[in-house]
């Protein structure tokens, strides 16, 4: 399931903070291509949403996942889309390996 960013919105939050897509693709461990995708509104996936979100969160100014969504999408679903996604640091402790059924170790 694909998430779609609120471009805007997420472009005034790199604006409030100094910061350019590079940076916010180097503070959330992504390439700038796929900040550039989010920033123009294209689907990104849930584990994509969760690092934009933290590596904006780690700045004192935090709008959070909902903020950084767009539409009325239904928030519950995202959310839990969101929470079953490893963190970064799980992410990192399992190589991004995969368990048997697909899901992330």
């Amino acid at each position: 399931m694909g998430i779609i960013v609120d471009g805007l919105r997420l472009r005034r939050e790199l604006i409030r903070r100094g910061w350019h897509s590079s940076d916010l693709a180097r503070e959330a461990g992504l390439s700038e291509p796929t900040i550039s995708a989010a920033l123009m509104g294209h689907q990104i996936s849930p584990h994509t949403l969760r690092l934009i979100a933290e590596a904006i969160s780690r700045n004192p100014e935090v709008v959070g996942i909902e903020g950084l969504m767009a539409g009325d999408s239904d928030a519950n679903v995202i959310r839990d889309a969101i929470a079953s996604t490893p963190r970064r640091d799980e992410h990192r402790q399992t190589g991004g390996r995969l368990r048997e059924g697909g899901s992330q170790l």
